[in-house]
């Protein structure tokens, strides 16, 4: 059986080609048998009755049980298809969504075969969050330099969802917070199970975020207006920045009312 323009169209939005050649001829008789549906095509029987099983299941087909004889098949509304559209699209956003969500350590996985630095840059709010998201996979302790008043000023949610993931994955964090009242009454409140936090005085605000984990250094700047995250994945790179991180952590005050 030559196919039509109709049955590659059906293939093209998601029906296989022996859904597709079917409900074509559903369209074309309105009310059929699947012995004169069987007439028409090259398939076999029981091929042709999964199919129409296949389509009623999709809401593409309705059959109605005549007892003794032999049942009948009709097409439903052809709008039935935005359904498989809409499904498809679904099903793409989420796999999109978890790609991205192991892109990065596939990228980092290959680099490391090629001997190369891993660097990834995002641009955006949806940037900033998926780099600080990051972190809280880290199979290491994160160390972290940050201007926490502009991370809550320009993002007011995130810190509780990173500690609320950073929990669920037991992934603690050393911070290096500027010094000022606010991140001294902010401190009181820190999940000390998974967060401790000292203060770098005599700094003025940055507007930034550096997270050293793993074998990664992330690099953020928080301003909506120009913000973009960078994580570059690099062991020498990385050690440099933890040996930086521990010079000022021993040198800083904690904030906690003893």
């Amino acid at each position: 059986m030559l196919k039509t323009d109709l049955q590659t169209t059906l293939s093209t939005i998601g029906l296989t080609p022996d859904e597709a050649m079917i409900y074509a001829l559903l369209l074309d008789k309105g009310l059929a048998t699947g012995k004169s549906l069987v007439e028409k095509t090259d398939i076999s029987k029981g091929t042709l009755y999964r199919t129409l099983e296949q389509l009623t299941e999709k809401g593409l087909a309705e059959r109605t049980d005549r007892g003794n004889k032999a049942d009948f098949f009709t097409p439903t509304h052809p709008r039935n298809l935005e359904r498989l559209i809409d499904a498809r699209k679904s099903e793409a956003s989420q796999a999109e969504s978890l790609l991205q969500d192991n892109l990065g350590g596939m990228i980092s996985q290959f680099n490391l075969l090629a001997g190369k630095p891993n660097v990834q840059m995002y641009e955006g709010k949806e940037g900033v969050k998926k780099v600080v998201f990051d972190s809280t996979n880290a199979q290491t302790e994160i160390l972290t330099i940050a201007d926490n008043e502009a991370m809550n000023r320009y993002y007011p949610n995130i810190n509780t969802e990173n500690i609320s993931r950073r929990k669920r994955n037991s992934a603690k964090k050393r911070i290096l917070s500027i010094d000022s009242q606010y991140i001294r009454n902010l401190a009181q409140s820190d999940d000390r199970e998974v967060t401790d936090r000292r203060l770098l005085k005599n700094y003025d605000a940055l507007e930034t975020v550096i997270q050293i984990y793993d074998n990664k250094v992330s690099y953020i700047t928080l301003d909506p207006d120009r913000a973009i995250g960078v994580i570059i994945e690099d062991k020498a790179l990385a050690a440099t920045q933890r040996a930086l991180f521990e010079l000022l952590w021993n040198q800083s005050d904690s904030p906690y009312i003893k």
